[in-house]
């Protein structure tokens, strides 16, 4: 921040704390609608408390919402907007309002979105017919009568048009209803986990283990944290949560022989117990994070490694009777 409101100076000359450009995000803000309300909205924030700086381009106000998250503001210059010029960094272009300025706006609009390879987002007035805006190569967002319910699907709908360009954790920070889009997150990585166990070797296999660390660092970033070292291959590699997953694993793959199914059968339903125990570990390992990113307790990744240790291991105490096994004895297979 450092900033005043009134202390403007040139966008090309800020001071960025030493952030390449590349792990910047710049959203682009024009058309006749209220750009503080969108920006409220969206993140929460009032942008009349941020500071600001002068664009690159004429009439542009940079907004700062974090060190390396920008907000360009700047008025569509009216008729065909074909004048229109986004600041040359912006990845992504937030249309707001409909009506006539936006029909004579389209054909500007979708040339930007082809010409200069930059998605276009388009937000409608609640009550704005579906059909109503014919345009091609633009996402279209039409706000809901719910505030909330419409904040959550604009988030998604932006956090999607930012992956494309590797910017979505970055737009997730300032979001305030991040938590929609990171939950599909955990449930993508459970899903894939169960495939991964299904078909590999059981559920815990050190593709599992990179796929969960992989989740637990998505998550980390986004609420700007930062692991160590080798924190979370720690974490993931504690003897409690490893026992965990192969003493369940064990049971009922035991059980399961007592049942005496046909061969094929008896595979299938291996293979998807073990599909669906490595699917609960992850989503629960992803849910865990995120509520504790969430609750804002501490913010310290040592103490989600404490959190995560004490209840794999209670987890093994109350459903198995066992304590983990050192990790210096700890045997390669379950007894």
């Amino acid at each position: 921040m450092g900033k005043k409101k009134s202390e403007q100076k040139n966008h090309s000359s800020r001071d960025t704390g030493g952030v390449p450009e590349d792990l910047q995000l710049v959203l682009q803000v024009t058309g006749p609608g209220d750009a503080e309300l969108f920006i409220r909205h969206l993140t929460g924030m009032e942008l009349s408390a941020l500071p600001v700086e002068k664009g690159l381009v004429k009439g542009t106000q940079v907004y700062d919402l974090s060190d390396e998250i920008f907000v360009a503001v700047a008025s569509w210059p009216g008729g065909d907007g074909r004048s229109f010029r986004p600041e040359p960094a912006a990845d992504l272009l937030v249309w707001l309002g409909g009506g006539e300025e936006l029909q004579e706006a389209l054909p500007a609009l979708e040339a930007l979105a082809r010409e200069k390879d930059l998605p276009v987002l388009v937000v409608l007035p609640a009550g704005t017919s579906p059909t109503a805006v014919p345009a091609e190569g633009l996402t279209l967002h039409h706000t809901g009568d719910d505030a909330e319910d419409d904040a959550r699907m604009l988030t998604r709908r932006m956090a999607a048009l930012l992956a494309a360009r590797g910017k979505e954790m970055l737009f997730l920070r300032v979001a305030r209803q991040r938590a929609t889009v990171l939950v599909t997150w955990v449930m993508g990585a459970a899903a894939t986990a169960f495939g991964v166990a299904a078909l590999g070797a059981g559920a815990a296999t050190p593709l599992l283990t990179s796929l969960q660390s992989a989740l637990c660092l998505r998550l980390a970033s986004v609420y700007g944290q930062q692991p160590q070292g080798t924190l979370l291959e720690e974490l993931l590699a504690l003897p409690a949560l490893s026992a965990a997953g192969r003493r369940l694993s064990h049971h009922l793959t035991g059980l399961l022989d007592q049942a005496r199914l046909p061969r094929t059968l008896h595979t299938l339903t291996r293979a998807t117990l073990h599909g669906v125990l490595a699917a609960a570990l992850t989503y629960g390992l992803g849910m865990t994070c995120l509520a504790y990113f969430q609750s804002g307790m501490g913010k310290k990744m040592e103490d989600l490694v404490t959190i995560i240790r004490q209840f794999a291991e209670e987890y093994l105490r109350d459903h198995t009777g066992d304590r983990p096994t050192p990790a210096s004895t700890r045997p390669d297979a379950p007894a």
